[in-house]
């Protein structure tokens, strides 16, 4: 046991990565399961794996993208009816516009950008911090997603020019 708090590991990881010593972090809580980190993986999913229809659905569901939801379950089933992907779909309707072209830009930013950059540019573009900071226990929420953000820089760390597929692959395992 090297620390007590979930707080204090963020030191020791950084050290344990640069010093290419294998490590496990064993907690009780699991920082992934938590109903803001799951929007913003749905934000870096749909991000990532732009095109696939079933990385695309959770996104639309996002509250701060306020789209709404008989609208969404219609475009579905028009998709599919009409034989189209969902993407190609809601990229000519109106009310998925704004969210289609910011997930477009995103992912084609994402083969220019390093992985801290592009985590930023989506949590202010899409709404998603904004959201966090009116919300009850804005301060624990933000102390998570600080956790991932360490996730995401210690990635970096080993994997200096790894990009935000190979990041979520790491985060299934």
């Amino acid at each position: 046991i090297l620390y007590r708090e979930n707080r204090d590991v963020t030191y020791f990881q950084s050290e344990l990565v640069r010093e290419h010593i294998p490590y496990v972090i064993e907690s009780d809580e699991n920082i992934l399961e938590h109903e803001e980190i799951k929007k913003l993986l749905a934000l870096l999913y749909a991000t990532a794996f732009f095109g696939d229809d079933e990385k695309i659905i959770p996104l639309l569901h996002l509250d701060f993208f306020n789209l709404n939801e008989l609208l969404i379950y219609r475009a579905i089933k028009d998709a599919k009816m009409g034989g189209k992907s969902l993407c190609e779909f809601l990229s000519g309707k109106k009310h998925f516009s704004r969210a289609m072209n910011m997930v477009a830009r995103w992912h084609k930013a994402s083969y220019t950008l390093n992985l801290m950059e592009l985590i930023e540019r989506v949590m202010h573009e899409s709404g998603f911090l904004s959201a966090l900071l009116e919300r009850r226990k804005s301060y624990e929420n933000l102390e998570r997603v600080d956790s991932f953000f360490e996730e995401a820089r210690t990635f970096l760390e080993s994997e200096k020019s790894g990009s935000l597929r190979e990041f979520l692959s790491l985060l299934e395992l």
